[in-house]
């Protein structure tokens, strides 16, 4: 299992090596914006996505309730 958190565009470097892991088998989870070309290309390439809106005042400890949560379902 792959965990990718990207506040900016992950960049193509990133995405090749993400896209590697998925096709060695690993499930890819993805925590983002989605709002960068190179963000949307995550999110479709992810198995699970969770997508924080902009302006969103979330602090750490509420994402990673959210990521656990998601992940428990």
């Amino acid at each position: 299992t792959l965990l990718v958190v990207t506040p900016d565009d992950p960049g193509a470097g990133l995405l090749e090596r993400v896209h590697d892991a998925r096709r060695a088998g690993a499930t890819v989870l993805a925590l983002g914006t989605d709002r960068a070309p190179g963000e949307r290309e995550l999110t479709a390439m992810a198995h699970e996505t969770l997508t924080v809106p902009d302006g969103a005042e979330l602090d750490l400890d509420t994402v990673q309730h959210l990521v656990s949560a998601s992940a428990g379902e």
